[in-house]
């Protein structure tokens, strides 16, 4: 029993403490706004951009850049 505790005290004392990782900040979303040109879309011609959409679920997918 005693062999053990010491085996178990031996095991911590001598393991490094580490800290956590402290949590990724995020950036807030830049204001942008853009043309919307996809015909399926019922935003077709409009402009478009995150502050026109707060408060939904929106995802950014950038296809071509010129």
């Amino acid at each position: 029993m005693r062999s053990g505790l010491l085996a178990a005290f031996v095991l911590f004392s001598c393991s490094p403490m580490t800290m956590p990782k402290p949590a990724p900040t995020i950036e807030p979303l830049p204001a942008f706004e853009l043309t919307d040109v996809n015909p399926a879309s019922s935003t077709n011609g409009q402009v478009v951009g995150p502050l026109a959409l707060r408060g939904k679920v929106t995802g950014w997918y950038f296809t071509h850049s010129n």
